[in-house]
């Protein structure tokens, strides 16, 4: 019988970034594929999930990608007009009347500060 079961670290940085990929492989009695991908990275889950059976031999297959940025400028925009929509449309929230629902959120909304 021959084993199925490996494990694959490699990490990389230079001065802007740094990533790390793990892959596992195990034995399994059916095809199991994980990704664990940062959001930005996403859109190549579909790849990989169609790339990996045929480039790993086993079963169950767990990839686990990790990347951050080390430095460098960071632009950060706020959409001022969303902001104030969203300010305008939430101020008139406050607890839940009824006693069921003051039960389930009075923690959060204690937790938030707000007044209930």
């Amino acid at each position: 019988m021959k084993s199925m079961t490996g494990y694959g670290y490699k990490e990389r940085s230079d001065d802007r970034f740094s990533l790390s990929v793990e892959i596992k492989g195990y034995n399994n009695r059916f095809l199991e594929i994980f990704v664990n991908l940062p959001p930005y990275l996403s859109p190549l889950e579909m790849r990989l999930r169609i790339t990996l059976p045929g480039a790993v031999n086993a079963e169950k297959i767990e990839l686990s990608v990790r990347a951050k940025e080390l430095g460098g400028n960071v632009s950060v925009s706020v959409d001022e007009v969303a902001a104030a929509a969203y300010t305008r449309r939430s101020s008139g929230w406050g607890p839940p009347s009824d006693s069921m629902s003051n039960r389930v959120f009075r923690p959060f909304f204690r937790w938030t500060g707000s007044a209930f």
